[in-house]
């Protein structure tokens, strides 16, 4: 199983629209592969460009994990010793009922991608909603992806560079437990970064409520995408403090070991 470090912030976010049919946020593609379990090992050479180390020689060994609740982690080391661990989590935690999750690469803006789309992911009826006391009716839907882009080649960028993008068409459920977008890094199983947003209550980033994911973006002018940079292996602190300036950060941040 998988340890996270998770760095959470409330925020307030925005409103919504539904649906799997890639009208929003959501790009079409990245679906060659379905994942069949529900933490799922690939290659890391699927991923089609160096992710975390600049020179792919460098890499002795890695593994990638897709899981259905919501999150990648990549775990790299290099010839240095070092050794890499990221979670990239577009929203974690989940523990779907129902729907598919497929991966595979495709182009972002004329670049090399490597993207996770979670499609149609549903409650077990039987299920109790923590935030309406009532059952879940078995058609609410979570549809949202996870790109990684390759911008190794892009004007001030360098080897090793990419961006993580997250985009949101539907978030109609969740658990009881509460939600993280974001990402965590270890160095050497040393705590590096750990940043995102985190739910507060129940119902915080669903579809219809004033803090849904859908509504708002970060460097994109489309509503409910995300977008971060990655530079030397490191996510770029501005572009989160953007985020919480943006926003408006209505809860203390905290950082906590979460073991799966």
């Amino acid at each position: 199983m998988l340890s996270h470090t998770k760095l959470f912030a409330a925020l307030a976010v925005g409103f919504v629209v539904s649906g799997s049919t890639f009208a929003a946020s959501m790009l079409p593609g990245f679906d060659s592969y379905t994942v069949v379990s529900s933490e799922q090992v690939i290659p890391y050479e699927t991923i089609g460009f160096p992710i975390l180390a600049a020179n792919p020689e460098d890499v002795v060994s890695n593994q990638v994990y897709i899981a259905e609740r919501g999150f990648m982690a990549i775990s790299v080391s290099v010839q240095s010793g070092t050794q890499i661990y990221m979670d990239v989590s577009p929203f974690f935690d989940i523990d779907g009922y129902g729907g598919t999750v497929t991966y595979g690469t495709g182009t972002y803006d004329g670049n090399k991608a490597f993207g996770v789309n979670w499609l149609d992911i549903s409650p077990d009826p039987t299920w109790v909603d923590a935030l309406t006391g009532t059952t879940f009716t078995g058609s609410e839907r979570n549809n949202f992806q996870l790109i990684l882009v390759d911008r190794s080649d892009d004007a001030g960028r360098s080897a090793g560079d990419f961006d993580i993008v997250f985009n949101y068409d539907s978030i109609q459920w969740n658990m009881e437990g509460p939600n993280f977008v974001g990402f965590s890094m270890l160095v050497n199983d040393v705590p590096d970064q750990s940043e995102g947003l985190y739910s507060p209550d129940f119902g915080y980033f669903r579809d219809g409520g004033p803090n849904a994911l859908v509504s708002d973006s970060l460097n994109s002018d489309v509503a409910g995408r995300y977008v971060f940079e990655v530079r030397n292996a490191i996510p770029e602190p501005e572009t989160w403090a953007m985020l919480l300036a943006g926003l408006g950060v209505v809860g203390a941040a905290t950082r906590r070991r979460r073991a799966k």
